[in-house]
Parts: structure tokens; C-alpha cells; sequence
């Protein structure tokens, strides 16, 4: 039968709204009657006309809650960025009753009470909730229930995003426990976001533990460690296990040599990973460089991302940096941002880039990486050198602290037919970086996106630019300029009518631009952004256990010790100089061994998996004498069972041979 849209909601919803005595709103029912239209059925409440509390439109949120109780049409319930404080709980108790809702984003909201939503989890056995995001939304209560909602959720959990919600070291090892508890549902976890949360030494060894039991078995695809202090030298060896991984983010964590070497090793080894995340970890260009040819030598791997952002690279970095990158065989993205080097260095980078003749290359991200006090015309045409010599690059970001660099390059681009988008924001250029933005416009006939806003161009400039739309068809995408908007109109510089004048132009250059619908599809889904997660049409049911992970709680530690003994075995203190004092050879063919370990004696862990080393009956060979035991330690035979169970203590004393 016909309920009416959203399978009866807007008829459940005035029913509420007359039980509880409340008016109706219209901007509601017309918005769900537009979803309805358009088959969209995620309730976003952020798009919700009147959703501010003074606005004219206001609404009560109590008869929303009750219409969504036992609605079937909405899989999806989003809440980001609303700042009313009274809508928390009333939409967490939606949970103690709904069958269908799949997909729960409760993101950057201003209360942190989130106790209702998961005791309503764990009240209804038969809720459907399997991607759960409470990312920016601090837990100032809740995260007991959290811990006991993991611990018995009874289906799958593909996402849970945790970052940024104040968890502190204890609560984060509460956590960890409950979904070691509950390996059937921590098993099926594809994306796992901690960032921006306080790990401490209980928390780092819990997350461990956790972590080297279910590695082998598990389906993480993206891992967001991201300013957590945690050890990447006591968790980085059970990184190799995880066989699905595709995103790797440890930015904003210290990296020491151990570190660093684990991850390597993780690197050049992997089958699966497409983006990595080292930002903020203040690496040397030694450990920045034996990172990048790890990722970027790998045969196995394509299109990969890389993030070296704000590692305060100095000119002897970037020399070191140079010599690596003419390695790379599969980069898609680089990113190098906030990273300022003076002219040699950002053009022996840029070399590098053209030297290693990569054609997967699309996206080069350069934001405040130049010291805007020397001349730009050498940088400008070292930039001009990797467009025209790597076809590929499609998207150039020079923003911020490029100044005169970038009214030097523009002019190059005016022929050029390969560049698809364009960042020249925050370089203050002014008046005469109009003048070359309009010369650009008027010649270039590929560039789609341009972002140019916070140059400080003025009423004229901008005048000048909107002309030069009558020779260009092609430009789609134009940020608006806001900073310069704002700047001028809360100044005292231009007049009230200069301003309406100012909103004039801007609103004329945005109708000038070409519809993006003429766009090749395949062209346009660069400009688009996918919805991050798509809301399960289905509920997946836990994940078999395996039988190693079957085991009493007397042994529950014994991943534990492994992860401790791991990083004993790794973390002696080996000097930078000792782990990566070589010589960078000019042959970009060198393997990645010859890179690292030229003129170092020290050798990385290697974690593959060899079945031969098993014997007939599926266990591990033990060792017949004390050389054999020590040869084991730096095998390439290492796997997880043995980092897990066997006694590292002798391997310990003799390490420092190794």
C-alpha cells in the first residue's frame, strides 16, 4: 500500500506533532517530500530549513525523533555541525526502536552526552547500525556504554570513527578491550578512525595487543592514527599482517629510527596500500627519503598518495628528498605542504620530479613550500618543467607563499593544454596577479578549476577577469573569493555602492563559467565528491572467529608481551647517521635495499609468511641451537605466530651484533 512519502513519515510525523501539541512545520514536510522525489534517504538534519534554533523556521525536534522510531525508508540519520543542544538525546533514542537506519553520523555537535545513543545500541538487538561516526563530538559522558555497546553488538561494523571526541588514555584501553572482546564484530571493522585522541602507555599497549591478534584475520582498509602518541615501533610490526590496507594516516606522531624502519618494511612489501599519511612527524630527509622510495618502488602498488606535509624539511632534506624521488614509479599524489625551502632546494624537487619520468603523477601539492624572498622566475620555470615533461599532472596547488613565483609561471600555462586545476590562493599578488589570471583566461582553453582568492585583488582586478570571460568557455569551477569579499567590504576603503558594485562582478564571473554538465563524466568525477560512506542496504552478521582467537583469558596478555619484546627488538636508539648514512645513487633503477642499506650494517625486519618453515603437522620447527635461534630473529621465515609466542630474549642481548 501507499503510506505516502518516506514510506508514511510525513503522516506519522503530523500524528507527533498533534499528540505532542505542536505545529506542523512546512519546510520539513516539503523537504522530506523532495527526498522522497529524489530517492534519497538519508535524513540530513544539517540541511533541514530552520534547524538554527532562532530562526523563523524553527522547529521542535520531538516529533521528528518519534516519526523515525519505526520508519523503514531512511537508511542513513545524520546530524554534523548542528548547534541546538536539545536534539542529542531525543534522536538517540530513535535507536531504541528502529530496524532500518544503517548509517549514524552524530559529527561536531555541541553537547557530548552520548550515553542514550549507545545504551539505545545495546537495547535493541535488532537495530542495524553499522557505520557509526561521532567524529568532533566530544564524549563527555558516554563512553562506558560505548565500550559495553562493542562488546555485545551482535552484527557487523564496518566503520567507526571515533576522531576527535577527547577520549583520554583510559578510556581509549576500555575500548580496545571491548572489541577484543567481541572479535566477530572487530574482525569485520573496515575503517577504524582514533585520531586526535590521548593514547598513554596502558592505551598503547591495549591497542596492540588487539591489533596483533586480529591482524591476519582482519578487514581494516583505513587506519587514522593521527595525533594519537602512539608507538609506531610497538605497533608498526603487525601493520605488514594487515592484508587490506589501503590508508595508512600516522601523521602528527613521533617517528623514530625504529619506527621508521618497521614501516619501511611494512612498504616495500605491500600489495594493497594506495595512501600514506607522515605529516607532523618530524622526519629527517634520511627517514623522509628511505619512507618515499619504500612506497614509491613498490611494483605491486598504483597510484599511490603520499604525505610529507609539515615536516620542517631543511635544505640538506631537501637535497636527501631529491635523490629519492627520482625513484618513484607509482605516484599519483605528493604531497609537500608547509614545508618552506629556499630556491635551490624547491627546484632540485621539482627536478626530481621531471628526472623520475613517472606517468601515473596527477596531483602535486605544493602549498607554502617556497620562502618568498628570492626572485621567481628560476621556480617558475622549474614548475613549467614538470608540466610540460610529465603529461599527467592534472592539479597544481601553489598556495600561499609564492608571490611573484606564480605571476611568473601563469604565462607559461596560457598554451599549455594539460592542466585541469589550478591553486594560486593566499599568494597576495594583488592588482598585477589579476592581470596575469586574465592573460591565462583568455588563452588557456583546457583549465576547468581555478582558486585565486586571498590575493587581495581589488574592484579592478576583479573587473579585469570577468572580461576575460568573453574569450574563455571552458573554466567550470571558480571559488568564491571570500576573503578578498571581506576584506574590502569591512574596510574602509570602498564605499557602500563600490561594494554592491564588488558583489556585482563576482556574481557576474560565477554565471560566466561554462556548465560543468558538457564535462566528459569521467573528467567531471574529479570535481565531485562521493559520499564518503553509502549506508548498508543490508545487515551483515558477525564474523566467523577463528579459532586462535578462541583462547582463555588466562593468555589474553600474550600479544601483549610480543608487542613489548617487538619493540625492545627494534628500539635500541640506532643513530640516524648509522640507520641511513648512504650514498644516494644516480641510478633510478637502484632496488630499494641498495638505497637504504648502502654504507649501514643495519638490516630491516622482514615479516613474511613462509609455510615451509611450518612442519607436517601445521606447527612451527623448534630450534635445534642457539645459531639457528639467532638467525631466526632477522629471517625473512618471521610471522606473527612466532612474534606472538616465541621468547625474544636472547635475540635481545645479542642485537646489538646485528
Amino acid at each position: 500500500e501507499d503510506y505516502g512519502p518516506a514510506h508514511g513519515f510525513i503522516h506519522t510525523y503530523k500524528a507527533y506533532c498533534c499528540k505532542n501539541k505542536m505545529t506542523p512545520s512546512k519546510a520539513i514536510i516539503e523537504y522530506i517530500t523532495d527526498l522522497d522525489l529524489a530517492g534519497v534517504t538519508e535524513f540530513n538534519l544539517h540541511d533541514c530549513p530552520g534547524i538554527e534554533q532562532k530562526s523563523e523556521l524553527d522547529f521542535h525536534i520531538i516529533p521528528i525523533s518519534e516519526g523515525l522510531r519505526y520508519n523503514t525508508y531512511f537508511r542513513s540519520l545524520c546530524v554534523r555541525d548542528v548547534p541546538r543542544k536539545d536534539i542529542l538525546y531525543y534522536l538517540s533514542h530513535i535507536f531504541r526502536h528502529n530496524k532500518t537506519i544503517t548509517k549514524l553520523v552524530f559529527s561536531n555537535l555541541v553537547e557530548g552526552n552520548l550515553t542514550e545513543l549507545f545504551d539505545a545500541l545495546h537495547f535493541n538487538k535488532q537495530n542495524a547500525v553499522q557505520i557509526i561516526d561521532i567524529s568532533g563530538t566530544r564524549l563527555t559522558k558516554g563512553s562506558t556504554s560505548l565500550g559495553i555497546c562493542l562488546q555485545n553488538y551482535n552484527h557487523a561494523i564496518s566503520v567507526l570513527n571515533l576522531a576527535n571526541t577527547n577520549l583520554d588514555g583510559k578510556q581509549v584501553t576500555n575500548l580496545t578491550n571491548a572489541l577484543k572482546l567481541n572479535y566477530g564484530m572487530s574482525i569485520c571493522i573496515e575503517e577504524l578512525d582514533l585520531s586526535q585522541n590521548k593514547f598513554d602507555e596502558t592505551a598503547n599497549v591495549a591497542f596492540t595487543e588487539w591489533i596483533s591478534k586480529i591482524a591476519e584475520y582482519s578487514n581494516i582498509a583505513v587506519l587514522n592514527l593521527s595525533q594519537t602518541g602512539i608507538s609506531i615501533s610497538t605497533v608498526g610490526p603487525y601493520f605488514h599482517f594487515l592484508q587490506k590496507l589501503r590508508v595508512l594516516k600516522i601523521g602528527g606522531n613521533k617517528l623514530e629510527a625504529s619506527g621508521v624502519q618497521l614501516l619501511c618494511s611494512t612498504l616495500e612489501k605491500s600489495k594493497t596500500l594506495t595512501e600514506l599519511s607522515v605529516s607532523k612527524c618530524s622526519l629527517t630527509g634520511r627517514f623522509a627519503a628511505g619512507i618515499s622510495v619504500a612506497l614509491m618502488r613498490n611494483k605491486f602498488l598504483k597510484y599511490t598518495k603520499l604525505d610529507l606535509s609539515e615536516n620542517e624539511f631543511t635544505e640538506n632534506d631537501a637535497e636527501i628528498l631529491a635523490s629519492a624521488l627520482t625513484r618513484n614509479i607509482n605516484s599519483h599524489t605528493i604531497n609537500l605542504s608547509k614545508n618552506r625551502f629556499k630556491e635551490k632546494g624547491l627546484i632540485g624537487l621539482l627536478q626530481s620530479i621531471v628526472l623520475s619520468a613517472v606517468e601515473s603523477l596527477d596531483t602535486l601539492i605544493l602549498k607554502n613550500t617556497f620562502k618568498n624572498s628570492y626572485p621567481g622566475t628560476k621556480v617558475g620555470s622549474a614548475l613549467m618543467s614538470v608540466i610540460n615533461s610529465l603529461h599527467s599532472v592534472k592539479s597544481l596547488s601553489l598556495s600561499g607563499g609564492f608571490g611573484s613565483v606564480v605571476v611568473e609561471f601563469l604565462p607559461f600555462l596560457e598554451t599549455n593544454n594539460t592542466l585541469l586545476e589550478l591553486d594560486i590562493s593566499n599568494n597576495n599578488m594583488g592588482d598585477i596577479g589579476a592581470h596575469a589570471i586574465s592573460q591565462l583566461l583568455r588563452n588557456n582553453k583546457t583549465l576547468l578549476s581555478l582558486k585565486c582568492d586571498g590575493n587581495g585583488i581589488s574592484l579592478s582586478g576583479w573587473k579585469m577577469i570577468l572580461a576575460s570571460f568573453i574569450h574563455n568557455d571552458t573554466l567550470c569551477f571558480f571559488d568564491m573569493p571570500w576573503q578578498d569579499y571581506n576584506k574590502w567590504s569591512n574596510s574602509n576603503y570602498y564605499s557602500s555602492s563600490k561594494i554592491i558594485e564588488l558583489q556585482a562582478v563576482l556574481t557576474d564571473i560565477q554565471r560566466a563559467l561554462n556548465p560543468a554538465t558538457d564535462l566528459d563524466p569521467k573528467i567531471l568525477q574529479r570535481f565531485i565528491e562521493d559520499p564518503i560512506h553509502k549506508a548498508p542496504v543490508s545487515v551483515a552478521p558477525l564474523s566467523a572467529v577463528p579459532s586462535k582467537l578462541k583462547i582463555s583469558t588466562s593468555s589474553s596478555s600474550l600479544s601483549s608481551l610480543a608487542a613489548d619484546k617487538v619493540s625492545s627488538l627494534v628500539n635500541n636508539n640506532i643513530p640516524d647517521e648509522d640507520l641511513y648514512s648512504y650514498q644516494l645513487s644516480s641510478s633510478p633503477s637502484a632496488s630499494y635495499d641498495e638505497f637504504v642499506n648502502n654504507n649501514s650494517t643495519e638490516r630491516f625486519i622482514s615479516t613474511d609468511i613462509n609455510p615451509e618453515s611450518q612442519s607436517s603437522d601445521g606447527e612451527y620447527d623448534e630450534f635445534e641451537n642457539e645459531e639457528d635461534e639467532e638467525e631466526y630473529y632477522y629471517s625473512p621465515d618471521i610471522t606473527l605466530d612466532k612474534l606472538a609466542t616465541h621468547d625474544l630474549s636472547k635475540s635481545n642481548n645479542n642485537n646489538n651484533n646485528n
